[in-house]
């Protein structure tokens, strides 16, 4: 039975690429369709499929309309997880070039420039008995005065038959020493953190937590922690956007970089129903780091009506606005003063087909895993 040729696209663009250079001796149509530019194109840009998460990359170009569907190489495909039918990896960072990916369990740091990747050793620390590790939060950062990348990881105990209360501890990884040790006389109160929503920030991992020790219950707040000093702090949201349950208005917030300022990114929440009301998205800037009464609100973006899921990141030297839409595609906004009142989002041709849709700004460059001393492990 012959198929419409948009059809077997759809079909062959979901096989590996070593699959493909075997059936294009099938028959004259099937080589020229996998020869074709417009089938390569859309390869390109197919960066989910059944069982395979890739980090893909696209050029901070001004060409138009090119600018954000222009693959610069074949994409990493982070498969190394899924042994275990969890749902995907998160990216962590990025840091100088180095990006962090984990399942919470595993934790792998990659150049995707170089294509060096390296496997974390597994935490030589125990815990108690009747008591399994799990991950809470992971972080990445460069300490300048040693000359070293870390990784900082937040564990909790939980117990293996249910039991109230959680015991944490924290670890930090030293790539110079390819180690992990304990950071003592660390007061964790917090919990649920959210793989998402991160950033690296002037020397400091951020992400968001609850804090567990808060009244009259538990408040939304951001963790952070200092790489080079290596010590915890907490920043409190605007007094505006946080109430007795956390984040008003089912607020799902994002950390950005804006002007060189920690930034906060709110957007109201999708509701179950069908079709979703407007949604607005205000972008909050702490103009003195640290400082919470330098909170001040920048951007007031929408109503929009497209269906937002989530914000993912800021482009083009903080004049666009990434996110990522209900149906998964990658969509945008301009935050050009004369471009404000207008409220245009503009889909891109990036797509996913789940709902893990990351994004990262991302600066090459050439740091390496793999020091003298260390075996070399690189993406084949």
């Amino acid at each position: 039975m012959d198929l419409p040729e948009e059809v077997m696209m759809e079909i062959l663009m979901r096989l590996p690429v070593k699959s493909l250079l075997k059936i294009r001796c099938v028959c004259k149509a099937w080589c020229g369709l996998i020869k074709s530019p417009s089938f390569i194109d859309m390869l390109k840009r197919y960066i989910e499929h059944e069982n395979q998460t890739m980090i893909s990359f696209h050029s901070n170009n001004d060409e138009a309309e090119k600018s954000l569907s222009l693959c610069l190489r074949p994409p990493i495909e982070v498969t190394w997880f899924y042994h275990r039918n969890l749902e995907a990896a998160h990216l962590i960072g990025p840091c100088n070039g180095i990006v962090c990916i984990t399942d919470g369990m595993d934790i792998y740091l990659c150049n995707p420039a170089t294509r060096e990747l390296r496997k974390l050793p597994p935490s030589p620390f125990g815990c108690p008995e009747y008591y399994r590790p799990m991950t809470d939060g992971v972080g990445i950062g460069f300490d300048s005065s040693t000359n070293d990348y870390k990784v900082v990881r937040i564990l909790f105990w939980e117990t293996i038959e249910y039991s109230p209360g959680r015991q944490y501890q924290a670890e930090l990884y030293s790539l110079n020493t390819n180690s992990w040790r304990e950071l003592r006389d660390v007061i964790l109160p917090f919990y649920h953190f959210f793989a998402r929503c991160n950033l690296l920030f002037q020397g400091r991992f951020h992400w968001r937590a609850w804090h567990a020790l808060a009244q009259p219950c538990d408040t939304d707040c951001i963790l952070s922690f200092d790489m080079r000093a290596e010590v915890f702090d907490v920043i409190h949201y605007p007094p505006s956007c946080v109430g007795d349950l956390g984040l008003v208005e089912n607020k799902e917030p994002s950390f950005v970089s804006l002007n060189d300022s920690l930034a906060l990114i709110l957007c109201t929440s999708l509701p179950e129903e069908h079709p979703a009301p407007p949604q607005v998205i205000d972008i909050w800037a702490m103009m003195e780091y640290g400082v919470e009464e330098s909170w001040t609100k920048k951007f007031s973006l929408g109503p929009f009506t497209i269906g937002i899921r989530l914000p993912l990141c800021l482009w083009k030297d903080d004049k666009q606005l990434l996110l990522e839409s209900r149906s998964g595609r990658l969509i945008s906004s301009s935050l050009l003063p004369d471009e404000l009142e207008a409220a245009d989002l503009k889909e891109h041709d990036i797509f996913e087909s789940s709902t893990l849709f990351e994004g990262r700004i991302y600066a090459e460059s050439l740091v390496s895993l793999n020091p003298i001393y260390m075996e070399e492990a690189i993406i084949e």
